[in-house]
């Protein structure tokens, strides 16, 4: 009986893994982190701007709604913070995934619940840190001078301030699965059997 609890709780451990890698996964691959207010898309001659940790779209004037990486590798990431941010986000979402992996392979057994702990508890850290560099990171697309860049559309953003840009569904995402993986790392603390007790 406490054999088949045990084998329960690790499902669903599973399950709440997996829902927290999809979701922080979702949150990276999409390009809606910041959205762009419609006067300035106007100036650019764009009728949709979004601004993502990875990626962006654009929507010119009647045409369709385009969008791409920054480029190849992290350093194509127009901002500082945002590189961090992407770095520690994407290796968070990797330990999601590989805890994921080896969770489903040791799911009948009580072997490396220690490792699925701490591991848990490592990659909710990366993207909680991911989302704090990328939130610090905003100042970067306040405008320098006068001068209106496209990498620097938002006036009066600061760190951890939007200015008059918006938050983006993508950004929501990301921070709902900030807060369901360290609700995984709560959970694997606390539904994970100790091996003695198998």
């Amino acid at each position: 009986m406490a054999r088949a609890r045990h084998t329960i709780a690790r499902i669903l451990w599973c399950t709440m893994v997996f829902m927290t890698a999809g979701t922080t996964t979702l949150a990276a691959i999409t390009a809606n982190w910041v959205e762009l207010p419609a006067l300035m898309a106007d100036r650019m001659d764009m009728e949709v701007v979004q601004l993502g940790l990875t990626s962006a779209c654009f929507q010119a004037q009647g045409a369709e709604l385009a969008c791409g990486q920054y480029g190849q590798s992290l350093s194509d990431i127009p901002h500082d913070a945002w590189r961090i941010a992407a770095l520690f986000f994407l290796l968070g979402i990797s330990f999601q995934w590989i805890i994921f992996i080896v969770s489903m392979l040791i799911i009948c057994s009580g072997h490396l619940i220690v490792f699925l702990r701490f591991a848990s508890l490592t990659a909710s850290t990366m993207v909680l840190v991911g989302i704090c560099a990328f939130g610090g990171g905003l100042k970067d697309l306040q405008p320098e001078r006068e001068a209106i860049a496209l990498m620097q559309p938002c006036i009066d953003s600061d760190f951890f301030k939007l200015g008059n840009c918006a938050l983006g569904s993508s950004s929501i995402v990301g921070i709902f699965g900030v807060s369901l993986s360290f609700l995984t790392t709560i959970g694997a603390f606390l539904m994970l059997p100790r091996s003695k007790q198998m």
